[in-house]
């Protein structure tokens, strides 16, 4: 049969080791012994059939091993199956053509194919002896032979290209500079590269064909296919040789560090060899999250691990190095964290529920940011109940019931039923409370109270409380009483007392107070004479007007009068994001507020800005407004202090070449 896929070097090497012996030690060698022959093919068609089992297709052997250990020999592939010693070598042979490990060859051109596909008559091994027309026949009829459908049989030789004993040729000079490339499958193809393989980075290869005897053998013509493991490399996918050469040589890139492998193949005759290098990663430029969770539960920490990579997402190793972390809720914990060869792990904790969150990292040069994620509220722990501060007499009162965690987060999730308590002369719209999945956490109810005065609800279950205090102001005016008259003198003026109630007996004062801004309080109430005197409080700066009404439609307004801010207290800027972009020029503005979140326009203080030196700022003396650029991407703080005040704010800004669509909450104190 015409030989195709098999390498002509490899058979001229087993030639070599055939004809090596004199034609006296073949003539020495008795014949026969057929049916021992036959029955250690017959074997080994047993453990082939156990290796199609297992992997579906033929084993991927030599034509002839190098040597014994060479573990690419069909007679070391198939050891796991049984297959050892005397099965490997046919009788009839003389035992000096036994140290490769076996006499037989294997017909090669059948590698990992399925052998339910091949035709009965396709040989799959046979007597090396075959190789050369020189050799007699191992046995009287001829070579012991076996077939693909499973039978051994004696036949005529099979039929090879002639050709000549291997000569001996120059061995391959290496240079010193090289990589160490380690060989998976013993091959005639030779690899050199450079001594160093950079992810990112150009590499030089060359290509040398080396013969059996591990000379060098020249290239005539023909075609070469490339592959690798690392898909992203770029490396050509076919090289061609249309003239004499003794090397070919290409250059590529590879993008995946760590262990790498490249196959190459000579298309014409099927010699390949696979190869084993390292890939480096290249510099550190970016920080990254592994395994990152798509949710937390605020106040829970998770673990997560934080790693260096260069551009292509390989791990870097670096020096002990401290990054800063930070999120758009400010609220993580904890804010710095210390990488060891690269790498962080430990956890991370939020206070604030929120969606779509980011978590940004840096440590002033190198910047990176997680992929975005949710904060869930914590376990529920607080009902709060949300209602106006003041209620009347007979009139029912909303009030809005929120589950809550100890962060104060609204617990969406929550399921559960809640009692109840309520004071004496008091109607309720129900006698409990029922959450479900629909109602995300809040509920609504009302309540009528008929008896003036502070009152107190309490709303609880088992595990959660929550109660509040509330004002209810008396109804309108139902009817007059007068106080007992004692004795008096005929002519002589007296004093009665009268008495104004609501039809539920509680005394009523006549009026309510109300201000334009809608945040006075009463601090002191008093009942006890016929006209009162109130102490309030009013906490929002501005033009103010107190309006006094009774419960029949009769108002009163005081003047126009100035509230003024308190001393002050807050520090905030307005226009700085948390993640902002390089090159970028930002409009910013200083705002000083009191302990009510008043502004104070006129603020006489002077406020310090420091700042790294990569960050402009440009400012008029004293002025509240300024802008601010930011030279390099990195982690900055920008300190602001008002030292005679004692005001102070620190900013913390993540800067990026080109920063994603990041929603950033306004910065205030709380």
């Amino acid at each position: 049969m015409k030989r195709k896929g098999f390498s002509l070097v490899e058979l001229t090497f087993v030639v070599g080791i055939v004809t090596s012996l004199s034609f006296g030690v073949y003539q020495a060698v008795k014949r026969g012994k057929a049916a021992q022959c036959l029955n250690n093919l017959k074997q080994i068609y047993q453990g082939l059939s156990m290796f199609v089992m297992d992997n579906g297709v033929l084993p991927d052997a030599k034509f002839f091993p190098s040597s014994p250990s060479d573990k690419n020999g069909i007679h070391n592939i198939l050891r796991q199956y049984g297959l050892k010693g005397n099965v490997w070598f046919c009788p009839s042979l003389p035992s000096q053509l036994n140290k490769y490990g076996t006499n037989y060859i294997w017909n090669d051109e059948v590698n990992n194919r399925n052998p339910d596909n091949l035709p009965s008559s396709t040989w799959l091994m046979t007597e090396m002896t075959a190789v050369s027309k020189r050799i007699p026949p191992p046995h009287t009829s001829g070579f012991g032979i076996l077939y693909a459908d499973g039978h051994a049989a004696v036949g005529p030789r099979v039929k090879f290209p002639e050709v000549k004993p291997s000569q001996k040729v120059e061995k391959v000079e290496i240079p010193e500079k090289k990589i160490e490339v380690k060989s998976v499958y013993p091959s005639k193809i030779a690899l050199i590269t450079e001594p160093e393989i950079i992810a990112g980075k150009e590499t030089s290869f060359k290509i040398y064909l080396v013969s059996s005897e591990g000379g060098k053998t020249p290239m005539m013509s023909g075609n070469f296919s490339i592959k690798t493991d690392d898909k992203k490399a770029r490396i050509p996918s076919s090289l061609s040789v249309s003239q004499l050469t003794e090397e070919l040589k290409f250059k590529g890139t590879f993008y995946k560090a760590g262990k790498r492998w490249m196959k190459i193949r000579e298309v014409q005759s099927g010699i390949e060899g696979v190869f084993e290098f390292t890939v480096k990663p290249g510099k550190p430029e970016l920080f990254s999250f592994e395994n990152f969770p798509s949710f937390f539960i605020a106040g829970k920490p998770h673990k997560v691990k934080l790693v260096s990579t260069d551009k292509w997402g390989n791990r870097t190793k670096v020096s002990d190095v401290e990054c800063f972390l930070g999120d758009i809720t400010e609220t993580i914990s904890p804010e710095r964290v210390k990488l060891k060869d690269g790498i962080w792990e430990g956890e991370i904790a939020f206070t604030k529920s929120i969606e779509k969150n980011i978590v940004f990292v840096s440590d002033g040069k190198i910047t990176g940011k997680s992929r975005v994620f949710n904060v869930k509220a914590g376990k529920p722990e607080i009902v709060e109940l949300v209602s106006s501060h003041e209620a009347y007499a007979g009139n029912p009162l909303k009030i809005e019931v929120l589950i809550k965690d100890r962060f104060g987060n609204v617990c969406k999730e929550f399921e559960g039923e809640l009692e109840i308590d309520i004071p004496p002369r008091a109607e309720i719209s129900d006698e409990k409370i029922v959450f479900t999945e629909e109602d995300e956490g809040k509920k609504e109810l009302k309540i009528t109270f008929f008896s003036s005065g502070t009152k107190k609800v309490k709303i609880y279950n088992e595990n959660i409380k929550g109660e509040r205090e509330i004002y209810v102001n008396s109804g309108p005016l139902a009817s007059f009483s007068i106080d007992r008259i004692d004795t008096q003198i005929a002519g002589k003026p007296f004093d009665i007392f009268v008495k104004a109630r609501d039809k539920w007996g509680n005394r009523v004062k006549g009026f309510t107070l109300k201000d334009k801004s809608g945040t006075v309080r009463y601090v002191q109430r008093d009942f006890s004479a016929g006209m009162w005197m109130e102490t309030i409080v009013i906490t929002k700066a501005g033009e103010n007007i107190i309006t006094v009404k009774d419960n029949f439609g009769h108002t009163g307004k005081s003047n126009v009068f100035l509230v003024k801010p308190g001393p002050p207290v807050f520090l905030e800027i307005e226009g700085l994001p948390i993640a902002a972009g390089k090159g970028k020029e930002y409009k910013c503005k200083i705002i000083v507020k009191d302990k009510f979140g008043n502004v104070i326009e006129d603020f006489k203080g002077e406020i310090e800005i420091k700042k790294p030196e990569s960050v402009v700022i440009k400012r008029k003396e004293k002025s509240s407004e300024f802008s601010v650029l930011f030279e390099k991407k990195g982690y900055f703080n920008l300190n602001f202090e008002d030292k005679e005040n004692n005001l102070k704010k620190e900013i913390k800004v993540f800067v990026f070449d080109q920063p994603g669509e990041v929603k950033n909450e306004s910065r205030s104190d709380k």
